[in-house]
């Protein structure tokens, strides 16, 4: 009987032993597993990073263009009344002439 128990430890002995070895395999995966993922998070976190900046830039450039577009709106405004007052001196210089030369018709007719 002491031999029947002297190799039923054996082998339990055996089989703890293949269980540990087996656990031993699957921490070590799972720590390659934890370390890929955090790579994988790293690489996430700098792509976040880089796509924030890209915002921030995109956002400082729509605000310069809006400013620019309030100039550029500002300048066409004050352009307009420009052409507005050229078009309004021309018209009364057109009046002017007409007139003159309609009294220069009357006094030769």
């Amino acid at each position: 009987m002491s031999n029947k128990l002297i190799l039923l430890k054996q082998e339990y002995q055996k089989k703890i032993q293949n269980f540990h070895k087996e656990i031993n395999t699957k921490h070590k995966q799972l720590c390659l597993n934890i370390q890929n993922l955090n790579k994988q998070i790293e690489k996430e976190k700098q792509k976040n990073l880089n796509l924030k900046q890209e915002n921030d830039q995109l956002e400082t450039k729509k605000m310069q263009l809006e400013l620019d577009l309030k100039n550029n709106e500002k300048i066409y405004q004050e352009k307009m009344k420009q052409i507005q007052q050229q078009l309004k001196k021309i018209n009364t210089t057109i009046v002017v002439h007409e007139q003159r030369i309609n009294e220069l018709e009357q006094t030769f007719n």
